[in-house]
Order: structure tokens, then C-alpha cells, then sequence
């Protein structure tokens, strides 16, 4: 529904009057500095704001608190196709992710009004959702950053929050004051129950490095508004985007539904519910699931795909990561139809099906841009259908380049390294040549690479250069002590002080009693350590300190002294 009140003119400008939300500073939102001519008003916008998808087209008087078609009902016009909400990544200077790069939010509400409310865009800036994120609880079903605009009482600025993990008790990052950093401006189109009403724009911005991601990275985003200046977590939304709340009951399941409109996987710019190919790997998504079903599908309308559905027919989930494993081939948390490798071979999909593969964005389909249907276009092949080698982790046709013993080195990697393509673990320690060269830093071909702790036994002791090995330093092939039972890892298995290389006992201390006779007026010496495993605190190889006591259990009277440096005895 349409309204000519000076459309497109800002009522409420930010100060100055030039500023990123109208950048020539004409007091206008229109490219024109005049009123909207008619129809979406998208494309006459100054800026050249992005929609944030919705799942439905937004309806009025679905609001769980506060006035319908006032100031908290977030509306569109599914007549022109006017979008409830927009953003922006405005960068000045060209040069992406230097730290100049703002986001632009606009939200279209029913009417303007005083008094306190809080608009929010929240943001999945990980990519998982609901029982996908770790950190999803009641009432914050995996957002990790909240952005309000709060109109009235204290909270009358432009907060961002780090909202992970909490639903209450969220963390300040930045607070912006609301006149320089928020303006609001009327708008043309309505929805068509909020008759009589003007709509009004709210637009409002934050550096984009506050909200934690880049000018490439994918993130997904949700849009609600409160009855008060402050989060609409909690179970405090009064209104969500695109969502039916006469349809979809509480906050959380209303989340759940927003995100999945606006996620779009590979983030060619078309949302996964209208994408046909969410991976861009030359297979429809439909190929790629059980029964041809459309995996973004909603069967039975409750806000959740009907790949993490557990009401689904068959739904089962083994892994607990969320996902239908009849959605997941090797059950890595993505599911086939977003899966560039869907069985997890490491030979990408594309290249399975018989495929073009990209030689700028592996596991893609070679072309040049995209559809409106979101398939790869200027293709010379692909979505001529899949074959079972997709979704069969045997059947590599990547081949030509094998992992023969599956350590995560290729065959030829092997050779370049000198390790041994038939062998995990070539030097036998017990860490795999693909970890210690890919992941660790460490020489596969080092047994004592990495260093281990005594008592380690993760080694292989029948592998020769493992045996040939000396872990511990102390002069003893590591086969060697694997054959006396001594810790290769460890100079002194027995802790007598006494090596392993020099302890006649080195399994167990020893200490055999002495005797000796002495006349009167006559001092005798006597070795007490000559004949045990430990040796005296002069010793060069004594490992530790040598301690001796009197037990009380020797016959001899007199006067005795001892040197516990030497281990001699004087009686």
C-alpha cells in the first residue's frame, strides 16, 4: 500500500548532515533527493542496500507484545515487493578489510511513535544453528552479535553485544551515540492491514569490525524489534522478519525459521530456499538427497528444514550434530547438498559426477557467474545428474594422486619426504606421517619427533626406526629397552638415581647390606654404595641426590661417620 507524505525525506536526520547513511547529506534516502516515484523502492534507494531474506512476506498483527502497525511491527509490501529490512557494507576507501568498512541497517516499521522500543539485527556469524552450534541455549538458539538501535530511556543509542553463548547476560563491545549514528526517513509502501498508517525507515550503523566479520565471509542474519531499548533474546522479541508468529509459536522456533531464510551456503547471493545448487558443484540439490527430496524444504511448516527436523519420516542423527544422517553421506555436519566432497574421499563431488571443476573455487563448478536460480552459468558442463561414486568414499576417481596407506600425504608427497607410502607411521612413534608433516611440524622419519613424556607407549616397538632410536638420550636403542623392559622414554626407568645405561637393576633399586670389621683405635672406611644400584652424590652420572638414614637395625657400637658426597663410612 502506498503513501506520498514525503517519501524518502529524512525526518529525524544523524549529525553531520553528511554521514554514511546519506552520504551527500541532502537530507533525502532516494538517489533523486526527491520522493519515491513508486513500485519497490529498492532500487531508489541512495544506497544500494541489501535485502535480508524473509521467509514469508511479513505479516501484520503477529507481534507477541505491543500495538499492531505501530511502532514495534515490522512490515513489507508483498504487493510491490518491498523488503522489511536491508544492510549494507559500505567500504570508503576501496581496500577491503582494512578497518574503515561500516554496516548499514535499515528497518521499515509500521508507523513512527515515541516512547521505547529496540531494534535489533542479529547475526549467525559462524554458520550454525540451533543443535549445529555448541553454544545455542533457550533463548539464544546461535547468535553470536546483537546490533540495537534503542529509542527512549537510558538506552537511547546504538549498542553492539556479544551475544554468544548467553540469552541475559550479554557483553558490551561498543556503544554509539544516536545522533550521530541513527536517522529515520519515511517510507512509501505499507502493509496493506496498516491502512491509514505512514510508514517510517529507521536506519543505523556500526564499524563492521564490531560485528566480528569480513567483507567476504558468510554470516547469516535475523531482525527483530522489543517493546524495550534492549535485546530481543531472552523471549523479549515483540516482533521477527519474515516469520508468522500465528504460525510458528516462541522466539527461538521463530529464529530458527529466520536463519533459515537467509542462509545462503555458498554465498553467491542467492538464498539456500531459492538456490538450486546451495554448493555450486554442478549437482542439484535434489540429486543429492535420498528420494530426490528438496532438502531445504519445510514439510510440515514449523520454521525448521526438514533436514534437522526430527519430526521428519526416518529421521535419525547418530552423531548428535543436528543433522539427518540420510542428509549427510559422511556425516560431517554438512549436509550432501552444501558437501563439496558429500562422502568425505577427499575427491570433490564435481570431479566425481564427471564434471568441470573451477580452478579458482575448488569443489565448484568451472563457469563464470550465476543464475537467478543460483545454478553456475557460462559452464561448459554439469547438471546432467550424479552417479554413486558421489556418495561412495571407495570409489575415488581422484585416484591418480592416491593416499595408499590414508595418512593424509598423497604417494607422491611420500616419496618427495622419503617416508613410506605404505605406512601410516613411518618412523613408528605412534603419530601419523599426514599429522606430524601437515598439522605438528614434526619429522616423520624422527622416532623422538615428537618429544614424549616418560611413560609415553603410544610407539610401534616393532619398527626398526623406532628401535634404532634413542628417545631418551642415555645411550640405550629404544628395541633395546623395549626388550629389558625399560622405559625408552625415560634415563632412569627405576628412579635410583642410577641410569638405565649404568644401573645393574634398572627395573627395580637395589641395595645390598654391608659388613666389615674394624680393631680398637683403628678407623676403618667401608664404600656402602660400591655394591648398590645408587650412586654417591660426587658421581657425574648420579641423577638425582643419593640420601642415606640409620635404620637403627646395625650391631655396631663406637662412633660412625658419614660423607654423603662419597658414600664413605668411617667407624
Amino acid at each position: 500500500m502506498s503513501f506520498g507524505q514525503s517519501s524518502g525525506q529524512i525526518f529525524i536526520p544523524a549529525t553531520p548532515a553528511t554521514n554514511p547513511m546519506d552520504p551527500n547529506g541532502d537530507g533525502w534516502i532516494t538517489a533523486t533527493g526527491a520522493a519515491f516515484t513508486g513500485g519497490n523502492e529498492l532500487p531508489e534507494f541512495e544506497i544500494p542496500f541489501k535485502e535480508v531474506p524473509q521467509l514469508t512476506d511479513e505479516p501484520s498483527a503477529d507481534l507477541q507484545t505491543g500495538a499492531s502497525c505501530a511502532a514495534s511491527e515490522i512490515v513489507s509490501d508483498p504487493v510491490t515487493g518491498s523488503a522489511g529490512s536491508y544492510y549494507y557494507i559500505s567500504d570508503p576507501d576501496g581496500i577491503p578489510d582494512n578497518g574503515d568498512e561500516l554496516m548499514l541497517f535499515r528497518l521499515r516499521i509500521a508507523k513512527d511513535a515515541t516512547g521505547a522500543f529496540g531494534y535489533s539485527f542479529l547475526f549467525d556469524t559462524d554458520v550454525a544453528f540451533g543443535p549445529a552450534d555448541a553454544n545455542s541455549l533457550a533463548g539464544n538458539p546461535g547468535f553470536e552479535r546483537e546490533v540495537i538501535y534503542g529509542s527512549g530511556g537510558k538506552n537511547n543509542d546504538v549498542l553492539v553485544l556479544d551475544v554468544d553463548g548467553t540469552a541475559s547476560k550479554a557483553t558490551t563491545i561498543s556503544t554509539y551515540s544516536f545522533t550521530t549514528n541513527y536517522q529515520r526517513s519515511y517510507g512509501l509502501n505499507n502493509n496493506a492491514s496498516c491502512t491509514g498508517d505512514v510508514p517510517v525507515f529507521i536506519d543505523w550503523y556500526v564499524p563492521l569490525s564490531d560485528i566480528g566479520v569480513t567483507t567476504t565471509q558468510n554470516f547469516r542474519v535475523a531482525v527483530a524489534t522489543s517493546s524495550s531499548p534492549a535485546s530481543a533474546l531472552g523471549g523479549s522479541a515483540s516482533d521477527i522478519l519474515g516469520v508468522d508468529g500465528n504460525v510458528i509459536a516462541g522466539d527461538d522456533d521463530q529464529f530458527k525459521a529466520a536463519i533459515f531464510a537467509s542462509s545462503d551456503f555458498d554465498n553467491d547471493g542467492i538464498t539456500d530456499i531459492n538456490d538450486l545448487d546451495d554448493d555450486n558443484d554442478g549437482i542439484l540439490d535434489t540429486q543429492e538427497t535420498p528420494g530426490g527430496v528438496n532438502p531445504n524444504a519445510d514439510s510440515d511448516n514449523d520454521g525448521i528444514p526438514d533436514y534437522q527436523d526430527p519430526d521428519y519420516p526416518g529421521f535419525i542423527d547418530s552423531n548428535a550434530d543436528g543433522i539427518n544422517d540420510n542428509f549427510d553421506t559422511d556425516q560431517d555436519g554438512l549436509e550432501d547438498h552444501i558437501d563439496t566432497d558429500a562422502d568425505g574421499d577427499g575427491c570433490p563431488d564435481v570431479v566425481e559426477a564427471g564434471f568441470t571443476q573451477s580452478t579458482t573455487t575448488p569443489g565448484t563448478l568451472a563457469g563464470t557467474g550465476f543464475g537467478a536460480d543460483g545454478r553456475v552459468t557460462g559452464n561448459t558442463n554439469g547438471y546432467t545428474g550424479t552417479n554413486a561414486d558421489v556418495t561412495d568414499a571407495l570409489a575415488n576417481v581422484c585416484a591418480s594422486d592416491p593416499d595408499s596407506d590414508g595418512d593424509g600425504l598423497t604417494d607422491a608427497q611420500e616419496t618427495t619426504l622419503g617416508t613410506d607410502p605404505n605406512n601410516a607411521d613411518t618412523d613408528g612413534d605412534g603419530i601419523n606421517d599426514g599429522q606430524e608433516v601437515n598439522t605438528d611440524n614434526t619429522d616423520p622419519l624422527n622416532a623422538c619427533s615428537p618429544a614424549q613424556s616418560a611413560g609415553y607407549t603410544g610407539y610401534d616397538a616393532s619398527n626398526a626406526i623406532w628401535a634404532a632410536g634413542d628417545c631418551d638420550g642415555d645411550n640405550v636403542l629404544n628395541g633395546t629397552e623395549a626388550t629389558n623392559g625399560t622405559d625408552p622414554y625415560d634415563v632412569d626407568t627405576d628412579g635410583d638415581g642410577n641410569g638405565d645405561a649404568t644401573d645393574a637393576n634398572p627395573l627395580s633399586p637395589v641395595a645390598v647390606a654391608d659388613a666389615s670389621n674394624a680393631s680398637s683405635g683403628n678407623a676403618t672406611q667401608v664404600d656402602i654404595l660400591a655394591n648398590d644400584d645408587f650412586l654417591p652424590n660426587n658421581n657425574t652420572a648420579n641423577l638425582g641426590i643419593t640420601s642415606l638414614s640409620d635404620t637403627g637395625n646395625g650391631s655396631a657400637s663406637g662412633s660412625a661417620s658419614f660423607d654423603a658426597t662419597t658414600g664413605i663410612l668411617t667407624y
